[in-house]
């Protein structure tokens, strides 16, 4: 080792402990005969490791290498080309670990919002158009359902790198792709075989079964990192789905004066809660716009204007059976029910259907002339598989939460329990639409909060979509929210809602200990800020209409001595509803 370059490497190494002293996120590593740092990057969806190594100037006078280097996994989010190229340097020539460090959290924090930003954006194209869910907790790595005449398919993606090509992972995708083309092959011969007599209809059929198959690939083969298309395209295009046969679509519904430009769409999996007339939402009611809504969704009641879509029809030119997998559901309970046990009311009167017996029957038929039957459950997946009526009966009682209470007496039970008997009911004829009002009466905080986590996990494990009437601490928790007020409505999320109040939401509120009368007018007389009060010359919610931070200076500077507490938050729905009303 070289004399000049003893002192110099023992410069760097001080120079790293110096740095990284107080660091919880970075340690001291010694590798390539140098020291240098390492972390590890929580990125919520994965761990990331980056080791940095520092060399001296002997170090790249004798050996050729450059005075940092920056080991990645490779394809990450994060380039350092420029931080290697033109590193950091301290007074005293030698590179600045201090302020690599500082460049390389940046550059990170920058590339990473960058990077996030537009995985958030797939997303929630995504949830737009396909029932999906997170893998594993990863939100960049989702699971999809995709839902044909005669079958469900279930596959992977993981967009991680996007807009580098995403994933597809099911077991082994490219078997999956290579099954179905093979078998679509197999099927050209048998349709040369099977040309005429009754073979001719089966064939018929079966070719119709294998192009709702049919993979294309295309949009992958010509894959382009610079200009690459969404993943929701992408997985359109692979299945040939046609625009909106994933979805239930309102476009433009109106009738008569109480229905006015309806417009949302929603797939199997979710759920849109409908906030109506907000200045009556105190006494929440079953209206009879709601119901009139209703009817039209279920196909019973004739639209003025608009049209509606189910699953990619018209719902005029739906069939029965299809009509029939719409429901309304009522608390008001059948009174032939009412004596019995929730466990034999729940069945009673009802031709129970599990969804994985109706379409297996259909689909064995059908494959078997394809002969691929033997390899289908590798490619293909059913739905849930309830081996019996009784865990069917079970499964709907479990996510409604009167699994455990099944020996109690429906007459005993409240208005929101026997509605969720009710959903129950439902749930045990494959519905692929539920709609329903919650009781106009409040809902106790623990009862709104098991409310919502058992429609939650109806979505999860029937896939049905959920439409709800119903108060403000039910509502919010669906994926989508209308919101009706005379002739208005819109539509969005929380967040969408939340984020039409001033500052993105930002809401003050300030508790006051006996202030001056006129220090409190001053307060008041404050023009961008709107005050909703809380306690009579004691608590107040501020809306600001500016910065909050220069509001809550300014109300340090009036009432500052009579402050006995403030804070600042984001705001809830049910704030969003006060500023509504109030402007």
């Amino acid at each position: 080792m070289s004399l000049t370059r003893v002192p110099q490497l023992e410069v760097l190494r001080l120079k790293i402990v110096d740095a990284i002293r107080f660091s919880e996120k970075y340690w001291m590593i010694y590798r390539e005969r140098t020291f240098g740092i390492a972390t590890i990057l929580d990125l919520i969806y994965k761990r990331l490791y980056i080791e940095i190594l520092f060399f001296t100037n002997e170090d790249v006078k004798k050996r050729g290498v450059p005075l940092i280097k920056i080991y990645t996994p490779t394809e990450t989010e994060f380039d350092f080309i420029e931080i290697i190229v033109d590193p950091d340097i301290d007074k005293d020539g030698l590179v600045s670990p201090k302020k690599i460090i500082e460049r390389v959290n940046k550059l990170i924090k920058k590339e990473l919002e960058y990077h996030l930003n537009i995985l958030d954006n797939e997303i929630q194209l995504i949830d737009e158009h396909f029932e999906n869910s997170p893998v594993y907790g990863n939100p960049y790595f989702r699971k999809i359902r995709i839902y044909l005449p005669d079958l469900i398919i279930k596959f992977k993606i993981n967009l991680e790198k996007y807009p580098l090509e995403p994933k597809l992972m099911e077991k082994n995708q490219i078997i999956i792709e290579k099954y179905i083309k093979t078998y679509i092959d197999r099927f050209k011969e048998i349709l040369r075989e099977k040309i005429t007599g009754v073979g001719r209809q089966k064939v018929k059929k079966m070719k119709s079964f294998m192009e709702d198959l049919s993979i294309n690939t295309d949009v992958i083969k010509g894959w382009d990192a610079e200009n690459p298309p969404h993943v929701f395209q992408i997985i359109r295009s692979l299945f040939n789905l046609k625009e909106g046969t994933q979805s239930l679509v309102l476009n433009n519904i109106s009738s008569g004066d109480d229905i006015k430009d309806i417009i949302f769409r929603i797939h199997r999996g979710q759920s849109i809660g409908i906030f109506y007339d907000l200045e009556s939402s105190s006494e929440l009611r079953s209206t009879s716009p709601i119901m009139k809504l209703f009817n039209m969704i279920a196909g019973s009641q004739l639209i003025d204007s608009g049209d509606i879509k189910l699953f990619g029809k018209h719902i005029q030119l739906a069939t029965n059976d299809e009509l029939k997998k719409i429901v309304i559901t009522s608390h008001l309970i059948d009174e032939r029910i009412l004596n019995m046990s929730i466990k034999k009311a729940v069945q009673y009167n009802i031709k129970i259907k599990p969804k994985w017996k109706i379409r297996k029957r259909a689909f064995s038929t059908k494959v078997k002339y394809a002969g691929i039957f033997s390899k289908i459950d590798e490619i293909i997946s059913l739905p849930p598989k309830y081996k019996t009526k009784k865990s069917f009966i079970n499964s709907a009682l479990e996510v409604t939460g009167l699994l455990n209470r099944k020996k109690e007496k429906v007459s005993k039970l409240s208005n929101i329990d026997r509605l969720l008997l009710s959903i129950s009911r439902e749930l045990l004829k494959s519905p692929d639409i539920i709609m329903f009002s919650v009781p106009p009466r409040k809902l106790e905080r623990i009862q709104g909060e098991n409310f919502n986590d058992f429609m939650n996990k109806i979505k999860k494990k029937f896939h049905v979509i959920l439409i709800i009437h119903g108060r403000k601490n039910i509502v919010s928790n669906c994926d989508k929210i209308l919101m009706v007020s005379g002739k208005i409505a819109e539509l969005g999320t929380v967040n969408d809602f939340i984020s039409k109040i001033p500052n993105f939401g930002e809401i003050i509120t300030i508790e006051l200990n006996n202030p001056d009368i006129d220090a409190l007018k001053k307060m008041l007389e404050i023009k961008s800020a709107t005050f909703i009060t809380e306690r009579v010359n004691e608590k107040y919610k501020i809306f600001s209409r500016k910065n909050p931070d220069q509001l809550i200076i300014k109300l340090m500077e009036i009432v500052g001595p009579y402050i006995y507490n403030y804070k600042k938050y984001k705001a809830s729905m049910l704030e969003y509803l006060e500023f509504f009303n109030l402007n």
